[in-house]
């Protein structure tokens, strides 16, 4: 490496610490700063106005996280600029100006690249199906958060909702709450949905189990039907999630074998849940010491042992 090569690579390791130290006849080399702009992604806001203009540096600018709002003025304004790199910077769509952000065919590639920029295109595009659509595609999020409000009575909209951000299930209105196709995508994409559908739902075998597949799992299990609480397949998926789901399971699931080494190897508080002449069981108690060596049982208990390292004596808790 040449000592030029060597030197430089040296400033742009310290680029991001001492941005405001560096002279400025450095910030109008034009190597410099397209190398800067890669890798901090304030060192747009410090090249000179000349660069601001450059259309390769600030497309790399934008590539890298730069603030879109330090280009200049003119490529701002430039509608064929925008259009190939909004996608860099959607979520600062607000720094351009409303010829820009207003136009059908930026807002559309805006919105598609990041849910909040809807927030900032035209009332008459946040009218237009095929925008706000591209919007909730990206993040369905955006149907609930930015004023869109009336495509809460549109079935395919929220149900295209629901692929990216079932967290707002419980917001629907009872129709869609209650329709097995809406439910199904939201317990299957973010499992806490179950407790806000019908009956019926929660009595449907593939929509539970879908819904206990993941962290949101002794929730939805609590809420699924007695029917399916005692069902050995919904009860293993389960558990095999989250051991404590066990204490949802029918009086008969929480003594049976496989449902309860199931349970003991994701979850060691699922001993404590177990049937008392349950908890002396030597296949019970080597998964609950194979599993969860960091616990240990006292008094019929599971506890979490705490060390101290100034101590070589286990605290029990």
């Amino acid at each position: 490496m040449s000592s030029k090569a060597f030197i430089e690579k040296e400033v742009l390791k310290k680029l991001k610490k001492r941005r405001s130290d560096f002279p400025p006849s450095l910030w109008k080399n034009r190597e410099f700063a397209l190398k800067a702009v890669k890798m901090d992604s304030d060192a747009l806001e410090y090249v000179c106005e000349e660069f601001q203009n450059d259309k390769q540096i600030v497309r790399e600018a934008l590539k890298h996280g730069n603030f879109p709002g330090c280009m200049s003025g003119e490529l701002l304004h430039d509608k064929k600029f925008a259009l190939s790199t909004i996608k860099y910077c959607a979520d600062w769509f607000y720094v351009y100006p409303e010829e820009i952000r207003f136009d059908y065919d930026v807002a559309l590639e805006a919105v598609s690249h990041g849910g909040s920029a809807i927030q900032f295109i035209s009332d008459e595009l946040r009218n237009n199906r095929d925008i706000v659509w591209a919007s909730v595609k990206h993040d369905g999020s955006s149907l609930f958060l930015h004023g869109l409000e009336k495509y809460l009575d549109d079935h395919d909209m929220c149900l295209l909702a629901m692929k990216t951000a079932g967290m707002y299930f419980e917001e629907l209105k009872q129709e869609f709450r209650f329709d097995r196709e809406i439910t199904l995508t939201a317990v299957s994409n973010y499992h806490a949905a179950l407790p806000y559908t019908s009956d019926e739902l929660k009595d449907d075998k593939e929509v539970v189990l879908a819904s206990v597949q993941g962290e949101w799992t002794h929730f939805n299990f609590a809420a699924a039907s007695e029917r399916l609480r005692n069902d050995k397949e919904v009860v293993l998926a389960a558990v095999t999630h989250d051991g404590y789901s066990i204490a949802d399971a029918s009086e008969e699931m929480k003594k049976d074998p496989e449902v309860i080494l199931a349970a003991m190897k994701t979850s060691p508080l699922a001993f404590n849940l177990l049937p008392e002449e349950l908890k002396n069981d030597p296949e019970v108690l080597k998964t609950f010491h194979e599993c969860h060596p960091e616990n240990e049982i006292v008094d019929g208990v599971a506890q979490h042992i705490i060390y101290n390292p100034n101590s070589k004596k286990k605290k029990k808790r």
